[in-house]
């Protein structure tokens, strides 16, 4: 009996090409290789009499053999090979870790999963416990180039403590082979003077969290006494995004559905890369039909840029740069991103999380910065895309890999369940990026990933 691994069949500019789930890989197909992918769930010997019109038997015995050859045909075989594939992603050495610093907030934006900031335990983070973060990250991995987020609630609040971990992380660069690499994300509204030149003397990668427009920035983020942050943050932040310093994590929520409009307003504020993220516990189903138009439109300004020779500013949608980039390099992969992977977030207490969204679920602790991680691999092989069962025989489960797992817990109660109307909204956009890979000339592709 032919099986074939999932698959889609895409036609674009009168031409046929096929995506095989399995290895994230297109090929172009013609007349006589579509005509045999129809044959599947019959005998060989059935496929061949039902194109036996359009080609000979030694023709069709060598597509069989091609499509086994390159793991499309579905056989006990290839099974094996997809399987060490998929093994190899498991688990990779410690190089991110988020810490903590505060569990606080002056906003109190209304599509915060972290109880306004507080993660359900509000303070702050002390220089002894943020240390032994520090060291323990050190001790654990094996690798020179460590990453350190410094995360909230609002970082800002306890700058003292970014100072102190700063200078500490420096003396450990001049006596090892480590080498750090800092960021942050902040809200914006209490950067000053002295934070500005803090954040690029030590080079500092910042992200602001900030939505877009006016009307939509102060819908959402806003502080206890409902006043509006978007005129302090513009304030705030003016010189680092003059000099294109900062990049920007948009939030989409319902009053920001327009994500287009507020792309190019995001463009205007000279932000280096801009970044949307769906509020999933605001947005309704409705909401995301809306949502699947807007990112289809941005699909679009995408292509337009790119034809117009601004490929710079297309760079800058960098939703639409991350799905064709999954597209471009093709492979296998276990695990949406490296959460519990190859990073850890870190609480006020040193307790240790899979990432920053799980920190102060209970059932997600895995250790702490002392004792060191207990339960790491039982995580891992709970959001294996392997272990999604609603994702067995969708053709673009390696490019969207189950969805953000803290979103799934969120929305399902499951990390390995995604929500239906997510996944609807991300099949669709999966869709469109592939038609948009398959427009693109090798010259433009080049020019696209070469920067």
């Amino acid at each position: 009996m032919i099986k074939f691994y999932p698959y889609k069949i895409f036609e674009e500019n009168n031409r046929k090409f096929v995506f095989a789930n399995n290895s994230n890989g297109i090929f172009e197909i013609d007349d006589k290789a579509f005509a045999v992918i129809q044959q599947e769930n019959k005998t060989e010997e059935e496929a061949y009499r039902a194109v036996a019109d359009i080609m000979s038997r030694e023709e069709f015995d060598e597509l069989l053999d091609g499509m086994k050859r390159y793991a499309f045909y579905q056989t006990d075989e290839n099974d094996e090979i997809i399987e060490k594939q998929y093994q190899k992603e498991m688990p990779s050495a410690f190089s991110n870790m988020t810490l903590f610093v505060a569990q606080g907030c002056n906003l109190r934006c209304t599509y915060c999963y972290g109880d306004g900031g507080s993660y359900h335990d509000e303070g702050y983070m002390d220089f002894t416990t943020a240390k032994r973060a520090i060291d323990y990250f050190v001790e654990q991995s094996a690798q020179n180039d460590l990453y350190v987020t410094f995360f909230g609630g609002e970082p800002l609040i306890n700058f003292e403590l970014i100072k102190k971990v700063t200078d500490y992380v420096r003396k450990i660069e001049n006596t090892t082979d480590k080498r750090f690499f800092l960021s942050m994300t902040t809200n914006g509204t209490l950067i000053d003077e002295e934070k500005r030149k803090f954040i690029l003397e030590n080079k500092i990668n910042t992200q602001i969290s900030f939505d877009g427009i006016e009307r939509v920035q102060n819908a959402n983020r806003f502080y206890a006494d409902k006043r509006g942050s978007y005129a302090d943050v513009l304030n705030h932040t003016k010189e680092l995004r003059d000099d294109e310093k900062v990049s920007c994590r948009a939030t989409i929520s319902p009053q920001g559905l327009n994500i287009v409009e507020n792309f190019y307003h995001l463009l205007e504020l000279k932000f280096r890369n801009i970044m949307f993220a769906p509020a999933d516990n605001l947005l309704s189903d409705s909401d995301y039909e809306i949502l699947t138009n807007e990112y289809i439109m941005m699909i679009k300004e995408f292509e337009n840029l790119v034809r117009e020779g601004k490929v710079d500013i297309a760079q800058k949608m960098k939703f639409v740069m991350s799905g064709l980039k999954k597209i471009y390099l093709g492979g296998v992969k276990n695990l949406v991103c490296g959460v519990g992977r190859n990073m850890y977030a870190v609480d006020i207490h040193g307790n240790l999380y899979p990432c920053q969204r799980f920190v102060g679920i209970e059932e997600f602790k895995m250790g702490n910065v002392e004792e060191g991680v207990k339960n790491r691999n039982a995580f891992l092989d709970k959001i294996n895309i392997q272990n999604h069962k609603q994702c067995v025989d969708c053709w673009c489960k390696n490019l969207c890999l189950g969805n953000c797992p803290n979103e799934n817990y969120y929305q399902t109660g499951y990390v390995n369940k995604t929500h239906p109307r997510v996944c609807k909204h991300t099949k669709i956009i999966n869709e469109e990026l592939v038609r948009l890979f398959l427009r693109l000339s090798e010259e433009e592709r080049t020019k696209i990933f070469s920067r």
